[in-house]
């Protein structure tokens, strides 16, 4: 054929199914491996600069995943050899709670940070913003937590160093 041969993918799949204790009922690991036959988009130097994108939603089309390998400059076949963790909540609300759980208040807005696919950009820059500001504020409150603990601690060794100073 005038074209050449068809651009294929090749990838390795594979679910692992987790402990029913688990706050995860699995994992799906994907290594995006390499693909061949590309067709040529840069005219001049008549190759590409491809990477790869893997995208996964919840069937409700809430929540989505979406990952892209790293770019491959000037490559009409490239090699990523790249390996993306898709987990795979026990049960709707288990990402709210995470969030809630290691940043205190991060939780209640995980419905506004997860976008669909479909998602204008600057709706992305508002959620990006939003989300930015939320671990900062989380970050900001670890940080005075560990200070106060610090303070807290540092008073009762002092405590305690007088009061050995003192036999």
């Amino acid at each position: 054929s005038l074209l050449g041969p068809p651009a294929t993918l090749t990838f390795r799949a594979r679910y692992r199914e987790f402990p029913a204790g688990s706050r995860l009922a699995g994992a799906w690991r994907v290594t995006l491996l390499r693909a061949e036959h590309l067709p040529a988009r840069d005219h001049l130097t008549k190759t590409s600069d491809p990477f790869a994108v893997l995208s996964a939603g919840s069937a409700d089309g809430r929540l989505q995943f979406r990952q892209q390998t790293s770019v491959l400059e000037r490559n009409l076949s490239p090699q990523w050899d790249e390996t993306f963790e898709l987990p795979l909540a026990r049960e709707a609300q288990a990402l709210a709670r995470g969030l809630g759980a290691s940043a205190p208040g991060l939780g209640d807005h995980a419905s506004d940070l997860l976008l669909r696919e479909e998602a204008q950009a600057w709706q992305v820059d508002a959620a990006l913003a939003k989300w930015s500001a939320l671990l900062d504020e989380a970050n900001r409150l670890m940080l005075r937590a560990r200070s106060d603990l610090g303070d807290a601690m540092l008073g009762a060794t002092q405590c305690s160093d007088r009061s050995l100073a003192s036999f």
